[in-house]
This record gives C-alpha cells, sequence and structure tokens, in this order.
C-alpha cells in the first residue's frame, strides 16, 4: 500500500486503465474529505527577482512530495506515489492538464473520463469549490451523454477557461 492509498505501484504504466465510475467515486471521496467549500490553494514560491515576495505557482499535481490538486490527488489514490513521482520527473508537474497525462503515460480513459477530468481540473483552476468543480464535471459528462457534443466547452467557458 502507497501513501497515497491502496493503488499497487508501478513502474509501466502502459496497460493501466481509469474508469469513470472508478474516477468519479474517488473524486467523490477527496471532495467530501476536504469538506464541502474547499477551494484548492495554490502554492506560493519565491518570485526571480530576489525581492523575497512569493506568488502562487498555480495548480500543481504534487507539492512538497504530497498530492496538491484534486487531480493529483486522485492520480496518487488510483495509481500509487511511484505514478506522482514519474509525473513530476517527466516535467508534467504543472502547466499540463490532466489528459495530456493520461496520454503520455498511456493511461486507457474513455471519453467521459477524459471530460470530467477536464471540467474539473479547469473549473478547480479558475478558484471554484471542489464541490463545484466536481458537479460541473459530472454535469458535462452527463450532457454529452444527452447529445449536447458542446457540453465540455460550455462548461469550461463557464468556468472562465476558454
Amino acid at each position: 500500500m502507497s501513501e497515497f492509498g491502496t493503488a499497487p505501484e508501478a513502474t509501466d504504466w502502459t496497460g493501466l486503465r481509469l474508469t469513470y465510475s472508478q474516477t468519479v467515486s474517488v473524486l467523490r471521496d477527496i471532495v467530501r474529505e476536504a469538506g464541502e467549500g474547499y477551494t484548492y490553494e495554490q502554492p506560493e514560491v519565491p518570485l526571480c527577482d530576489g525581492s523575497g515576495e512569493t506568488a502562487p505557482i498555480g495548480c500543481v499535481y504534487v507539492h512538497n512530495g504530497k498530492p496538491s490538486c484534486l487531480i493529483g490527488q486522485m492520480f496518487g489514490r488510483v495509481f500509487g506515489s511511484a505514478f506522482l513521482t514519474a509525473l513530476v520527473v517527466a516535467g508534467m508537474n504543472d502547466m499540463t492538464g490532466a489528459t495530456d497525462v493520461l496520454d503520455r503515460f498511456h493511461i486507457d480513459a474513455d471519453g467521459n473520463v477524459r471530460t470530467l477530468v477536464r471540467v474539473v481540473q479547469g473549473w478547480q483552476d479558475k478558484h471554484n469549490t471542489w464541490t463545484s468543480s466536481l458537479e460541473a464535471g459530472e454535469s458535462a459528462v452527463a450532457d454529452t451523454a444527452n447529445g449536447n457534443i458542446h457540453a465540455e466547452d460550455t462548461w469550461l467557458q463557464m468556468a472562465g477557461t476558454e
């Protein structure tokens, strides 16, 4: 068991699968544990100007060796600490969308998973609560299932990410 959950450690990521039911279940657990009003606070780092001041660096999957953002926490619980380390080593800890991480590590994830993580991440990154971020992601998946081919973009626009 890893420090991030019960997922076994792995070094070869090819062939791993992330299902919608698994993803939404883990995200719901994380959101419930964080509390309904929880909003992700982006870590701060010293500015390069020598002033000693700090500024937020944006969403990161891992900070100080631990899962940080909502999607980083989900990756850690599902795939374990070795995956998070590999993500950092690959230079994908920040400024990298969740679907890019899935692609880079050859994680098998269907369109519903991709829509869910993209919308959840987009909402979280615009300082929405984790609760509303997850609700938006689930709504985007439901709207897509009901035939709205633009649901993902519509939900992202409502968060101001597009």
